[in-house]
């Protein structure tokens, strides 16, 4: 997994290029840590080139969006190519955070 992260208006984004899975969860968690550390946090994690995400990465997304929240920011998603966006829907997870087509639409969802 190649992890890149750039901030936009206060923003911060979260590209994940490869599989979202126990062998690389960690390393998506310790930068999640690092943003939440800041005062509200507010993260996109822009899913375009995940191919793959199994329940280890499904539980980080859950975990940054929890520690986001109680920080007083929020996590949503943007553009899970659709065998993501299945599993997502197929584990509600969908329900429980925003997803949003676009990168650009997430960050203007977060921006109050």
């Amino acid at each position: 997994m190649e992890l890149q992260v750039q901030s936009q208006n206060s923003v911060t984004i979260l590209k994940i290029d490869g599989r979202l899975d126990s062998h690389t969860m960690t390393a998506l968690r310790e930068r999640i840590d690092g943003i939440v550390a800041k005062p509200t946090p507010r993260v996109v994690v822009d899913l375009t080139k995940v191919s793959f995400l199994d329940s280890s990465g499904l539980a980080t997304l859950v975990y940054g969006m929890k520690n986001c929240r109680e920080g007083g920011g929020d996590l949503c998603l943007s553009n899970p190519a659709q065998p993501v966006r299945l599993i997502l829907e197929l584990t509600r997870l969908d329900k429980a955070m925003e997803i949003y087509p676009t990168t650009v639409e997430a960050v203007a969802s977060l921006i109050h």
